[in-house]
C-alpha cells in the first residue's frame, strides 16, 4: 500500500533523458516481502517456471538451464532444489531463510541488472538473514545493483553493505558510503 503521508512531486531522469518505466522492466527485479512462489511446485521448478515465462524467447534451453543451475548454487539451494516449496505437500520443510532465496532466485533467472528488495530479512533467524545477505552480497560483487528495504539490521549485516540511506517517513535523513568501524571506533 502507498503511504497516506507527504507529497509526490519532481521528475525522473536516467542518463539525462526522461525516465520511461517500462523501458527497464526487463532489466528491473523485484523481491516483494510476501513470498510470491508456487507451493506446489518444487524450488527448480519454480526457477524454471519463472525463466521460461520472463526470460527472452531467443535464451536458448541449454543457456536457460545453465541460468537456473547457476542461481541455485549461488543461492546456495542446489541441495533441496527437489523439495516442494508448501511444507503441507512435500516430506520435507523449507526453512524461511530457504523460501527467501526461492523468491530472490525466481527474480534473479530472468537477469536483470538491477534487483529492489522489500525486507529480505523479514521474520529471518539471525543464521538464514546472513545467508541471504551473503547471497546478495554476491551478486553485488558479480556487479548487479542491489537496493534493499531493511528495518534495523544487525551489525553483522550492516558491514556487509557498500551504502546506507536512512529514511524516516519516506523522508531522506542520512545517508552515503558506509563508514568503516575503524573510522568511527565508538560504534563497535
Amino acid at each position: 500500500a502507498r503511504a497516506g503521508y507527504g507529497e509526490v512531486s519532481g521528475a525522473i531522469e536516467l542518463n539525462g533523458a526522461p525516465y520511461v518505466p517500462q523501458s527497464l522492466m526487463p532489466h528491473i527485479g523485484f523481491v516483494p516481502q510476501a513470498y510470491l512462489i508456487h507451493g506446489a511446485l518444487t524450488v527448480h521448478e519454480n526457477l524454471s517456471f519463472a525463466a521460461r515465462l520472463r526470460l527472452e524467447k531467443t535464451v536458448s534451453a541449454k543457456r536457460r538451464t545453465a541460468i537456473i543451475e547457476g542461481t541455485l548454487a549461488l543461492l546456495g539451494l542446489t541441495q533441496c532444489r527437489n523439495f516442494v516449496c508448501d511444507h503441507k505437500i512435500g516430506s520435507v520443510r523449507l526453512s524461511g531463510g530457504q523460501l527467501r532465496r526461492v523468491g530472490i532466485g525466481v527474480e534473479l533467472v530472468t537477469l536483470p541488472t538491477v534487483l529492489l528488495l522489500d525486507e529480505p530479512t523479514s521474520a529471518l533467524d539471525a543464521v538464514n538473514t546472513r545467508l541471504v545477505v551473503a547471497a546478495l552480497r554476491a551478486l553485488a560483487d558479480r556487479g548487479m545493483l542491489l537496493i534493499a528495504s531493511l528495518h534495523q539490521p544487525r551489525y553483522s549485516i550492516y558491514q556487509m553493505l557498500d551504502r546506507l540511506l536512512v529514511l524516516r517517513k519516506g523522508a531522506f535523513i542520512s545517508g552515503g558510503p558506509r563508514p568503516s568501524a575503524l573510522d568511527h571506533p565508538g560504534c563497535l
